[in-house]
């Protein structure tokens, strides 16, 4: 099985969970997420969540991810030490979606991702 990749992008609002469109299985594939890949556009205490159909999976501060704002330095580097990738291994029967969310408070900030998942028929 060869790995697929799906991109997508969530402009925060204030004070609100804002969803991506995710992906699900259906009659035509059958889908395991392997990995979520993520980046946010900068820090805010804002919350990077995961959900399976309604059930909360994960619930990270953006704090723990990447970023290449400038936070003040001449050279801003990717870190070595946050979060770019998160190992999932989560398969999702038929008709089961898997989507991400950016819950903003006052300060809106953006998620950019990637959904590195199989099709397992």
């Amino acid at each position: 099985m060869s790995k697929r990749y799906q991109a997508f992008t969530i402009s925060g609002v204030a004070n609100k969970q804002t969803f991506d469109a995710g992906i699900e299985s259906n009659q035509a594939e059958t889908k395991k997420l392997i990995a979520l890949l993520v980046h946010v556009s900068g820090y805010a205490a804002n919350f990077i969540q995961l959900y399976k159909g309604s059930e909360k999976i994960a619930d990270v501060y953006d704090y723990h991810f990447d970023t290449l704002a400038d936070l003040g330095a001449a050279n801003f580097p990717q870190s070595t030490g946050k979060l770019q990738r998160i190992d999932l291994e989560i398969d999702l029967p038929l008709g089961q979606r898997i989507k991400a969310c950016l819950e903003c408070g006052a300060t809106i900030k953006n998620l950019f991702g990637c959904y590195i998942y199989e099709v397992t028929d």
